[in-house]
């Protein structure tokens, strides 16, 4: 039987008043592997709605932990 193994990610948010939006996210994996992405996103439009911003840092932030752990899929590998 296989074993099950459990990550969690976090992912935080928060805006100031300028509409600046920053994403964090925190990915622990159960080999005690801790990997981070951060994006700061400006929106052009003011008005847009926060969901905007916060989608698109998320994806940015993610994104960069994504990379992370390809790479050190790929160094493992070559390890």
């Amino acid at each position: 039987m296989g074993m099950t193994r459990r990550w969690t990610a976090e992912i935080l948010l928060d805006e100031d008043d300028l509409g600046t939006t920053r994403a964090a996210v925190r990915l622990d994996t159960s080999e005690d592997v801790h990997l981070h992405g951060l994006a700061t996103l400006q929106v052009a439009d003011p008005e847009a709605p926060f969901d905007v911003g916060d989608d698109v840092a998320v994806a940015e932030a993610l994104s960069q932990v994504a990379a992370k752990l390809r790479q050190r899929a790929a160094d493992q590998e070559h390890a």
